[in-house]
């Protein structure tokens, strides 16, 4: 057996419920999850639009476009003046340079940062492939 069929091989010899040592432990958050702390990081936030870096940024700010009831602008399109304060937001901060590049793009006028969930311990979410694996 090589590569792959050696690795399928090993992973039907695992019981379930088996914690692999061979690949990072992580959490799987679903989304009623990540719904209720999105809600809880928005509460008190004053924007008249949204953005999010990057897929994860965009299912973010999707979600904070409906529960706020304001524009979501696609990452990397001018903000106009008019719709300054703009919310930057991201389910999730491992380092922060994802969101302070945001910063610095968006900065020409007032921006309220948001992420919902701090890494490390990594974090999967319902939306990603294989993220009961």
């Amino acid at each position: 057996m090589t590569g792959a069929t050696e690795l399928t091989e090993a992973r039907r010899r695992v019981p379930p419920g088996i914690v692999r040592v061979d690949r990072p432990v992580r959490r799987v958050v679903a989304e009623a999850e990540f719904a209720g702390v999105l809600r809880q990081k928005l509460l008190g936030v004053q924007a008249r639009a949204v953005v999010g870096p990057g897929r994860s940024g965009a299912v973010a700010s999707v979600y904070a476009s409906h529960i706020l009831g304001i524009p979501f602008l696609p990452y990397g399109v001018p903000c106009p003046a008019h719709l300054r304060p703009l919310l930057i937001v991201d389910t999730a901060r491992k380092s922060g340079a994802t969101l302070r590049k945001a910063e610095r793009e968006y900065g020409d006028g007032e921006c309220v940062t948001v992420w919902c969930f701090d890494e490390p311990p990594r974090v999967r979410f319902w939306y990603e492939r294989d993220a009961s694996a």
